[in-house]
């Protein structure tokens, strides 16, 4: 339910933009996407809110318990690093420009240069990106994009079963 909210949801936010401007021309931006996805987050956020209430009730929240394990919590995390650092400020620049110029310049630009500020801060290494990048994930959904362009490109159309149209 939350990660139809934002672009940073999930991969398939992005992939869904990607194949529309591809195939139709459409573009959407960062803060598009946002106005149209944060409010049916919201609404399906609060009714299974409603849902879980009614079908598992609960009594009275010990707020006082919860609050004191995240203290304590936060107090095992100790101060952010400098890395930490480095990084919040990277994403918050990519976040920014997401917003403002992420249609112009494109979505994946502003996430490969964020990526390569990362690497050139020495905030990640290589050793990090070789081993804990989805690299499989990327190249599905690379896969899927390209898949796309040529179906669009050659003018190939799905069929479904005995000829309807819609595909499988």
């Amino acid at each position: 339910m939350g990660s139809i909210a934002s672009l940073l949801g999930g991969a398939r936010n992005v992939l869904a933009i990607g194949i529309l401007e591809e195939a139709e021309g459409i573009a959407i931006s960062f803060s598009e996407w946002m106005v149209a996805g944060f409010p049916i987050s919201l609404t399906l956020m609060v009714l299974t809110f409603m849902v879980f209430k009614i079908i598992y009730p609960w009594d009275e929240v010990g707020t006082d318990e919860i609050k004191r394990d995240l203290e304590e919590e936060i107090a095992d995390l100790g101060p952010m690093s400098t890395d930490e650092k480095k990084a919040a400020t990277i994403f918050a620049v990519a976040l920014v420009l997401w917003v403002t110029v992420g249609t112009d310049v494109g979505l994946a630009t502003v996430a490969i240069g964020g990526m390569v500020l990362l690497y050139l801060t020495r905030t990640i290494n290589w050793r990090d990106i070789e081993q804990d990048m989805p690299w499989g994930l990327i190249f599905l959904y690379g896969g899927a994009l390209s898949l796309s362009h040529a179906l669009q490109e050659t003018g190939a159309e799905m069929e479904g079963p005995a000829g309807m149209p819609g595909g499988i």
